[in-house]
């Protein structure tokens, strides 16, 4: 909260961010959907017949003064599904964007954010790349999954200086 306050911050099942305080009280939650993530875990079914419930696990969310500025920004990452996550059994995603979200004394309010690019996030992280000692955010951008033996994966990484 940039004055000493420490508070939890988690995705929900509709991957809202939510900021609760010490005592588990939201005091935030983000206006729009963030992460989105084609990784799960199948839950066993009782019956052999039926497959059991597949239960997404949710995008990495940091908090870090990623611009060295004496202020923590929560780095988030918008992966946009083109089925709008009708469909509980598949997700497939082709766009995303990144934004820095930070609080203002009142709301969290966006400071910095990308264009929408093409290719999903599947993972990122936060280091000093070329030891500069500068922060850089770096991001795996995937394009195509290859989830067939007959369609080759295709991905980037990415990495993104933030001034």
């Amino acid at each position: 909260m940039n004055n000493g306050q420490n508070v939890i911050m988690a995705y929900d099942k509709s991957n809202i961010i939510n900021v609760l305080d010490s005592s588990g009280n939201k005091i935030w939650e983000s206006p729009e959907k963030y992460g989105g993530s084609t990784f799960y875990h199948q839950r066993e079914s009782n019956s052999p017949a039926i497959e059991g419930e597949r239960e997404y696990l949710p995008m990495r969310i940091r908090i870090n003064d990623i611009n060295n500025n004496g202020v923590s920004e929560i780095i988030a990452i918008k992966n946009y599904e083109i089925t709008r996550n009708l469909f509980d059994k598949f997700r497939l995603y082709k766009e995303h964007h990144i934004e820095l979200i930070t609080w203002d004394g009142y709301s969290f309010k966006t400071s910095c954010s990308t264009g929408i690019i093409y290719g999903f996030v599947r993972d990122f992280a936060i280091t000093d790349l070329d030891m500069d000692g500068r922060k850089e955010l770096i991001t795996v951008a995937v394009m195509r999954e290859g989830k067939s033996i007959f369609q080759k994966a295709e991905c980037y990484l990415v990495a993104y200086s933030i001034k």
